[in-house]
């Protein structure tokens, strides 16, 4: 990536912390949008959000094992990425089908604590 920014310097350029900046940064972030104008390739950046997905659901997957919710409803929303913030309305649509069986499910545990 001659000529192109780094990582570092695409997320130091969106640090939370614009203080931070003066010594070097220290926690900065950065979209998949700010990576791809930035010249990162597109498979780069692609490979680096996938498995920062992957990540995070193993992580819910450990947590709700060692802690298990009352309820745990998983609403089909595969098709959307993690930063699909503008597809909210698509999103909730798609998880509204899961309204039903969330509430058999919550109707179900009031019973048996009742």
């Amino acid at each position: 990536m001659q000529g192109k920014a780094d990582f570092a310097t695409v997320a130091r350029a969106k640090s939370e912390d614009i203080n931070s900046l003066r010594g070097g940064g220290d926690i900065g972030f950065a979209t998949e949008e700010d990576l791809k104008s930035n010249g990162f390739p597109p498979e780069v950046v692609s490979n680096l959000f996938g498995s920062m997905l992957i990540m995070f659901h193993q992580i819910a997957v450990l947590r709700r094992q060692q802690n298990p919710p009352d309820v745990y409803i998983n609403p089909p929303i595969e098709g959307f990425l993690a930063n699909d913030f503008f597809r909210m309305g698509e999103m909730i649509e798609a998880a509204s089908k899961a309204k039903d069986e969330l509430k058999r499910a919550l109707e179900m545990r009031i019973e048996r604590i009742s």
